[in-house]
């Protein structure tokens, strides 16, 4: 039975997902399908986002160029990629989850499907370094702070509710994304649940903050140990009437991941010059695990997908249990070798 804060964030993420009839704005770039020949664009969440990584290290390479493409990636604010994505007004979102912006805009009605992933889920809840919460059982009762209507938030629900956590228990209290950093400076705040690049900025260069292990806490719980999080998904549509486009694109963000992992320092600068954020911030979080740049077919881990549906249905992120196959691309994606 879904309890009161878990119906509280379903109603929250519910509404930043509203497809929104006759939606036409566009925050960045791009028209009609975003597709002209090999000319695509992709929309992506701005900087200070993860997927603002791409167009850096998309530039280093000349890696769409290297395979017949010709990306423009157009960042957009969290609100305009989904209510566009959710309405059709844009096809292409490198900035997308399988659990919300592919199962739960299905259930609203859309038609889209997860290509591939680029991002594991990394997300984590900090406290202060002198507070007793310890680990995410100790997070029954307290106060969380939160944007509690992004996908990050929802897998950390799901993550606590699956650790024995009483999710109605908890005293949620919402956030922009954008003030998770300035909020826990503040000193006012008991947890914090926040995830990258925004964790490495509250962290870098000190020794202020425990940092709960939730992705070590969700593999435990689950069995698995892979978390999909964060890939490229498109209108079903737009994937059946462009499939030759599709290898192309996959083998372009897997050179994108290949040379981060080969030129950490090199990419890092590229990255702070594109997004801002200081380099040495940066350096650290692509020399961790927390960036998670993972590329791989979404059909390649069905096991772990289906653990997410899963466990998203049993703690009301969504109404019912999907067709997994429904929402994955259904043509064949050769995986890096």
């Amino acid at each position: 039975m879904r309890n009161r804060s878990t119906r509280r964030t379903l109603s929250l993420l519910l509404a930043g997902l509203l497809v929104l009839a006759g939606c036409s704005g566009d925050d960045g770039g791009g028209s009609g399908d975003g597709t002209s020949g090999n000319k695509l664009t992709i929309a992506v969440l701005a900087a200070p986002s993860l997927t603002s990584f791409y167009a850096p290290l998309n530039e280093a390479g000349d890696f769409d160029g290297k395979h017949g493409l010709e990306i423009t990636f157009a960042p957009k604010s969290p609100q305009a990629l989904r209510t566009e994505f959710a309405s059709g007004a844009t096809k292409l979102s490198a900035g997308a989850s399988v659990l919300t912006d592919v199962a739960l805009l299905n259930q609203q009605g859309a038609e889209n499907v997860y290509l591939f992933n680029t991002f594991d889920w990394w997300g984590t809840v900090v406290t202060p370094a002198s507070s007793d919460i310890q680990t995410v059982k100790d997070l029954g009762g307290k106060k969380v702070l939160g944007a509690l209507s992004t996908t990050n938030y929802a897998m950390f629900k799901m993550t606590a509710g699956a650790n024995g956590v009483d999710l109605d228990s908890l005293q949620e209290q919402n956030a922009d994304p954008a003030g998770l950093v300035a909020a826990a400076r503040s000193g006012r705040e008991e947890a914090i649940q926040i995830w990258e690049p925004a964790h490495s900025s509250l962290t870098a260069g000190n020794s202020d903050w425990r940092s709960l292990d939730l992705v070590g806490d969700w593999k435990k719980a689950t069995g698995t140990e892979t978390v999909p999080y964060i890939g490229l998904a498109v209108s079903k549509e737009w994937a059946d009437e462009n499939q030759n486009l599709i290898q192309p694109l996959y083998d372009t963000f897997a050179d994108m991941a290949k040379y981060v992992k080969d030129n950490p320092a090199e990419a890092a600068k590229r990255i702070s010059a594109a997004t801002k954020i200081p380099e040495p911030v940066l350096t650290d979080l692509l020399g961790s695990d927390r960036l998670a740049f993972t590329v791989y077919p979404a059909t390649q881990e069905r096991e772990s997908l289906q653990v997410i549906l899963d466990k998203a249905t049993e703690f009301g992120v969504l109404k019912s249990k999907p067709d997994l196959n429904s929402l994955l691309y259904s043509g064949q994606i050769t995986a890096a070798s």
